[in-house]
């Protein structure tokens, strides 16, 4: 539960009208003759109970509940949409330099990548309307560097500057229009136009992140108008030391982390002052058949071949066994007219040993994935701009296809593998909260290959059709097709940004595909308003696609509260096979949910059951899964049927079906998962 602590300032230090919020549960803000000061607790230090089954893992942090260590305070009015924060700061005692910060893993994937990020002392905040609409400039002694960051950004600009614990420091911030403008003791070193979706109006603050700060003669004053023309983006590409990592900047904005062992983007953006979008494999993704034998080395080669306008890269990561050695050359380019940074590259890989790995279950091209849109960071549900992700995909008859992303649907009753080829020279686009990535296969491509993904990251695998009629997934072991020392693998891959106009006119065009596969187990995809779970899934909600499995039907001429609702027979089951944080979901930050939905006897003989049938937990759990029965022995009128349960906010994902046992019919609307309450243990 959220500690809300309100705080009013001594006169003689701050403005009249200043009043502060502490938004955090540990040490409160505290206000004295010369300042305010505020100590933010330290991770590492927490008790296990404090940290609310939160997994320090990259992978398993944005499936938990977060714990959000930023202390903030906030201004009750700012008076106007454009105004200067000012504020004299001295770090009584530095943020410890560890944790998870970007490039330590694939953690924030989603529009808040870097709302944490470690060793932050200070925080000053502009445009606050919530949790998920900010800028916020940071201030660091451990890394020496100011840094704005944006909710729905990330880390737009960074500037060295070698802050020093003890020392007064007068910053201002300024918000005025699309402009934010810092400096540091009158010194501008700052000056940023937001060009996508700028923040206009919001509350000041003031924030701190495992450390101790004093803030002192804080003021909140009106800023005259920056009449400057937005400039038009020149890109000046090049590679810089960031928090102890390689990342690609583009003037002062960080755009692309490269690993240490050279094999992967992370964190990569494809509009400058957009979030981060794509993780890719930087060399041809060798998986399957014999690559349980290769030892990748912790560093690898980077070769930096050209810098400014664009950026020319050769990568090579060092496998220590000598099986085979990957390549990557990569250009790196701005696309003006689009908008968009254009990543291409040409990959290869030299097979150096006999019979280890497969000719053709191996060798993939860079295997994409692509950043999730809810924040873990925050103890509110942010009110995240969530659109229907979708995929959209050129076939290889030329023919533009378009299906709602569901990794059960498209693996059980979608389509074979071959139905999902990618047309040469054509496109494969996954789409994130109306922004779409798109990853283009070149004509010059020897290889032909299909699009997949996973449910869990929505990480997309362009992979090889090892022939023309493959149905399966999965590629051949070694013993199949063995790779021989010699061969040479080579691929041509290229990724750049639709904007959300492309996208919904894709999608809008976009034929589906009709599954040959599970005939029995039809999917149905509808928009009917036969659940109730807007509050914390909006991808079941009566307003976009959902996708249960089973054989059931949509009614049209019957429902509770309207004249359509979901229909069972004796028999049939209604399932989701994965609800949880990677489906939009966001954290689940209830301590319980109430879990069920609205059932009525046509002319059933039986008992039906609402279960969570499966959960994956982050630790061992042996907890029996929820359930709850209704019997009925012929017509009967609405019932309620569900039970409150602690497994959506436990658990990484879970199951849920229904499942009527006997003959006859039933009627099911009003599905609905909900929060009974935040603090309710």
């Amino acid at each position: 539960m959220i500690a809300t602590t309100a705080i009013a300032f001594a006169a003689n230090s701050f403005a009249a009208d200043w009043r502060a919020i502490a938004e955090a549960s540990g040490p409160p803000w505290k206000a004295t003759a010369t300042g305010l000061e505020a100590k933010g607790p330290r991770y590492y230090d927490l008790p296990e109970i404090a940290l609310d089954g939160m997994d320090d893992d990259p992978y398993a942090y944005f499936q938990s509940r977060a714990v959000n260590l930023w202390q903030y305070a906030f201004l009750g009015d700012t008076k106007g949409k454009d105004y200067t924060l000012t504020a004299t700061v001295r770090v009584l005692d530095p943020a410890p330099l560890k944790g998870s910060r970007p490039g330590e893993g694939y953690i924030f994937m989603n529009y808040q990548w870097g709302r944490e990020a470690i060793g932050s002392d200070v925080g000053l905040i502009v445009r606050h309307t919530d949790a998920d609409n900010y800028y916020q400039v940071r201030l660091s002694t451990g890394y020496g560097h100011v840094e704005l960051w944006k909710t729905h950004g990330g880390v737009v600009r960074v500037k060295p500057f070698a802050f020093e614990a003890g020392k007064d420091y007068r910053v201002a911030v300024t918000a005025s229009g699309p402009w934010i403008v810092v400096s540091v003791d009158g010194q501008e070193l700052i000056r940023y136009a937001d060009a996508v979706e700028p923040l206009l109006t919001g509350n000041a603050g003031l924030a701190v992140r495992e450390s101790a700060v004093r803030f002192s003669d804080v003021t909140v004053t009106d800023a005259p108008a920056i009449t400057e023309v937005v400039p038009a983006h020149k890109p000046d590409f090049h590679i810089r030391k960031w928090v102890g990592r390689d990342y690609i900047f583009d003037g002062d904005e960080p755009v692309g982390h490269i690993t240490a062992n050279r094999r992967a983007f992370e964190e990569f953006k494809l509009r400058p002052g957009l979030m981060p979008m794509l993780i890719t494999g930087t060399v041809p993704v060798l998986w399957g058949g014999g690559t349980d034998k290769l030892k990748w080395s912790d560093k690898g080669k980077l070769d930096v071949l050209a810098e400014g306008n664009e950026l020319k890269l050769t990568l090579g990561p060092v496998d220590d066994n000598g099986i085979v050695q990957p390549t990557g050359q990569w250009l790196l380019s701005y696309d003006a007219k689009q908008n968009s940074y254009v990543l291409d590259g040409k990959l290869s890989a030299d097979v150096l040993k006999d019979g280890i790995l497969s000719k053709w279950g191996s060798f993939n091209l860079a295997d994409p994935f692509f950043y999730q849109l809810l924040a873990p960071a925050t103890d509110a549900m942010p009110a995240c701009r969530s659109h229907d992700n979708a995929a959209i995909f050129l076939r290889a008859d030329g023919v533009l296809c378009s299906f709602p992303l569901n990794h059960a649907g498209k693996n059980n009753a979608f389509a074979p593998a071959h139905e999902l080829a990618i047309k040469p020279d054509g496109y494969w686009v996954t789409v994130v909260d109306g922004w779409g990535v798109a990853t283009e296969i070149p004509a010059d491509n020897t290889i032909r290959y299909y699009g997949d993904y996973c449910h869990w990251a929505l990480d997309q695998h362009i992979a090889p059709l090892w022939k023309p009629d493959q149905v399966s997934y999965a590629g051949v072991s070694p013993q199949e097709s063995p790779a021989k020392a010699g061969d040479r693998f080579e691929g041509h891959v290229r990724y750049r940004l639709w904007d959300r106009r492309e996208v919904s006119a894709a999608i809008a065009k976009g034929v589906r595909p009709t599954s040959t596969e599970n005939p029995d187990r039809p999917l149905i995809a509808h928009l009917e308003p036969v659940n109730n779970c807007a509050t914390i899934l909006q991808w079941v909600n009566g307003t976009s696609r959902s996708m249960w499995q089973g054989n059931y039907e949509i009614v049209r001429d019957t429902g509770r509260n309207d004249r359509t609702c979901l229909r069972l027979r004796g028999g049939q089951t209604a399932k989701q096979e994965y609800v949880g944080p990677s489906f939009r979901a966001g954290p689940y930050l209830a301590k319980t949910y109430k879990v069920g939905a609205w059932v009525r006897s046509r002319d059933f003989h039986g008992t039906i059951r609402c279960a969570i049938d499966s959960a994956a937990y982050p630790k061992p759990n042996t907890d029996p899964k929820p359930s709850a029965e209704v019997k009925f022995d012929g017509p009967g009128d609405w019932v309620w049927l569900g039970f409150e349960t602690s497994v959506p906010h436990q658990s990484y994902s879970f199951s849920w079906s229904f499942q009527p046992t006997g003959t006859g019919s039933v009627d099911i609307d009003d599905i609905t998962l909900e929060p009974v309450s935040p603090d309710k243990k």
